[in-house]
């Protein structure tokens, strides 16, 4: 059978066995729809001919997308990669059942079951090692870049030949090949946990082909085909790519994009009805209720702004220009500086500050503008920046996520180069009587973007085959970013014996940072490289840790706290005695402003009771352990606390409270419980 990259949609029941009748308008694929007869009349051994040469030349781009990850394969894991693979190396070495990974995670809204299943699938396959897992995503990216090559396919269908007389059949094949080959996407492919944003796009590319095929079907004739499409696939699809990432709720947005743009009537003929309402239930309607429910902050928005730096003004005024840098990265990609250490981004604190978040709003304003005045002319530009912006509408919108990701551009970026590859043929178009070769010419400059786009790729995987590389790169573009400097003090610290001058560099430079959840991070790096060479800590550093309010209590903060708790109660550091440190902790946490029932701010009344137990103070650990709320593991921490004194009943009471809200599921805190009992009865006898 020959090879088609459609044998994805065959395979899950999708693919239709008619041909698509789109006939895209004279310039910058505006669609005009014949019959389904004309289409196969003009269908000739030319259009055959071509038709092979670009699945050859795709092919080429998959092989060139396998070489040049496959040095990436080796790299590390990242980030947050081993507290989202925790469970399922539990899971590997039989230590917890399947359906606590893949209900358990508490990452987005719905848990994202979906991806959790596929890392179990992985690592029954290749087994648990990183090389495995990264190789799933690989291949993942491959499906995508197969899906994304027949979406673009269905947009540029039907017209063979551009206005410029350069093949329109191999724009998908540029725009899907430097779409696969990208090195900005690099940080989500090679990043194990992106798992979860690649296999919604994959879910959400199906539900968009599924769209397109169910319109055409619909325009076509095939009524009952095309509302099965719609009707079944696309909210199937919906469901799959909301359960692999919460992401996946906007594809009826994106199909409202495509039903905007790619169906819009001639300018002499009115958008039928149900259109008119789709689009507004679709894109309208959530907006106006995004608007509203901001407007009268309601938690679920507003509620994770208390442990972030910025506020959501901030964040709101802070994105339009990291949009902008987003667009910039994916047209003229600077390899090393991407990556994924951009928590440096410069927050924007009102429009002049800094300047360019009111010359980044003009900007937005005037492309918006543009696209809309040739709306008509190069539908293309207006359709691939619609699906850019809804592609970004959720993590680059009102929610308190961090401001800058790479990976949050895996399906926006089809988006932007979808527009950018309409407006340069609408550019050749209009070059095309002067330059008579400007065919030839593009199609040449095709080939070189596609192959520079390879070499970049090749360039950013290999700098991700190193850990040492990865960091050392990043240190020069970012050097004020806390996570590179938190990860080049562990990757110091790793070292035999431990670099500890180097620890003490990093940590005071973040000690000298504006920022005062940063100055804190420093500070207890510092403190805990001072105890770990044995030396007293810098009084500095000591200051700086316990001064002021402990908000924003972010997470990375939250670790580190949790880790020199850890170092404290285990040995004791010259210097800095358990019982001051617990002192010191207890009286910066009665200085928070938070609300008591603040998840974080109870995690660390939980490590300050760990801490006054380590200072032989029982009634100073009761009192802030009961502050850290009623989880079970707080309770096993009370009941072996009023065990030492001797209050046996209550804290049997407790445990069995503990055993109740655990549930038979939970092994783990099950078994911690067995012990909490073994160890009451031990004291009690």
């Amino acid at each position: 059978m020959r090879w088609s990259p459609s044998w994805i949609l065959r395979a899950i029941l999708l693919a239709s066995n008619h041909e698509c009748s789109a006939h895209f308008g004279e310039s910058g694929f505006g669609p005009v729809l014949p019959g389904r007869k004309a289409v196969k009349h003009r269908a000739g051994a030319a259009d055959t001919m071509n038709a092979h040469r670009e699945k050859l030349a795709f092919t080429a781009t998959l092989l060139a997308a396998v070489l040049g990850y496959w040095v990436g394969l080796s790299g590390p894991l990242m980030f947050d990669d081993s507290d989202n693979l925790a469970a399922v190396a539990a899971w590997y070495e039989g230590r917890t059942d399947w359906h606590s990974v893949v209900f358990g995670n508490a990452s987005g809204l719905f848990g994202r079951p979906l991806s959790m299943l596929s890392f179990l699938v992985n690592v029954q396959l290749l087994g648990l090692g990183v090389w495995g897992l990264k190789l799933g995503n690989l291949v993942l990216h491959l499906l995508n870049g197969c899906l994304v090559f027949h979406f673009l396919g269905l947009l540029a269908s039907g017209n063979r030949e551009s206005p410029s007389g350069h093949p329109r059949s191999w724009l998908p094949w540029l725009g899907a090949s430097l779409w696969l080959l990208h090195p900005m996407l690099a940080s989500t492919v090679l990043y194990v946990v992106q798992r979860m944003a690649m296999l919604s796009a994959l879910f959400t590319f199906l539900a968009l082909i599924a769209y397109l095929h169910g319109r055409f079907a619909i325009r076509d004739g095939y009524r009952k085909k095309g509302i099965a499409l719609l009707g079944i696939f696309v909210p199937l699809f919906t469901i799959l790519a909301a359960l692999s990432k919460e992401s996946g709720v906007l594809i009826p947005p994106l199909c409202a994009i495509l039903e905007w743009f790619v169906f819009q009537p001639d300018e002499s003929r009115r958008r039928g009805l149900i259109s008119k309402v789709f689009i507004f239930i679709a894109i309208g309607l959530p907006a106006a209720l995004a608007v509203l429910l901001t407007s009268i902050r309601i938690p679920m928005i507003v509620g994770g702004y208390v442990n972030r730096p910025f506020t959501l003004s901030e964040r709101l005024l802070t994105q339009p220009r990291v949009m902008l840098d987003y667009i910039y990265g994916l047209l003229l990609p600077n390899g090393p500086r991407l990556g994924i250490y951009h928590d440096d981004y410069v927050v924007s604190h009102s429009l002049a500050a800094p300047p360019s978040t009111a010359i980044a709003l003009a900007g937005w304003i005037a492309l918006l503008a543009i696209a809309w005045h040739l709306r008509r002319r190069v539908p293309g530009l207006a359709l691939g920046l619609g699906i850019f912006l809804v592609g970004h509408a959720l993590e680059s919108s009102v929610f308190p996520l961090l401001m800058y990701f790479e990976h949050r551009n895996y399906l926006p970026a089809v988006g932007l180069i979808w527009a950018a590859l309409s407006a340069a043929d609408a550019a050749i178009h209009s070059l095309g009587k002067p330059l008579p070769n400007i065919s030839r010419l593009s199609a040449i400059a095709s080939v070189a973007f596609v192959a520079v786009a390879a070499l970049a790729t090749g360039a950013r995987a290999s700098v991700w085959a190193s850990r040492h590389a990865l960091l050392n790169q990043a240190l020069i573009y970012h050097p004020d970013s806390r996570w590179l400097r938190q990860d080049l003090i562990a990757e110091a610290m790793g070292r035999q014996p431990p670099a500890y001058d180097e620890v003490r560099e990093h940590a005071d430079h973040l000690l000298k940072s504006t920022d005062e959840s940063t100055r804190r991070i420093g500070a207890i790096e510092r403190v805990l490289v001072d105890c770990a060479s044995e030396a007293a800590p810098a009084a500095a550093a000591v200051q700086q840790l316990f001064d002021g309010r402990p908000e924003p209590i972010e997470p990375d903060l939250l670790a580190l706290f949790k880790l020199l708790v850890a170092r404290l109660s285990g040995a004791p550091c010259p210097g800095l005695s358990n019982t001051e440190a617990a002192a010191r902790f207890s009286t910066f946490l009665d200085r928070s402003m938070l609300s008591d029932q603040n998840k974080e701010l109870r995690v660390l009344r939980f490590e300050s009771a760990l801490l006054n137990d380590s200072a032989n103070d029982a009634k100073g650990a009761i009192d802030q352990a009961k502050l850290a709320g009623d989880e079970p593991r707080v309770l096993i921490l009370i009941a072996t606390l009023l065990s030492k004194q001797g209050d046996r009943a209550a804290a049997v009471h407790l445990l069995d409270q503990a055993s109740e809200r655990a549930g038979d599921r939970d092994t783990v805190l099950q078994k911690d419980i067995a012990a909490a009992r073994l160890r009451i009865e031990s004291v009690d006898r």
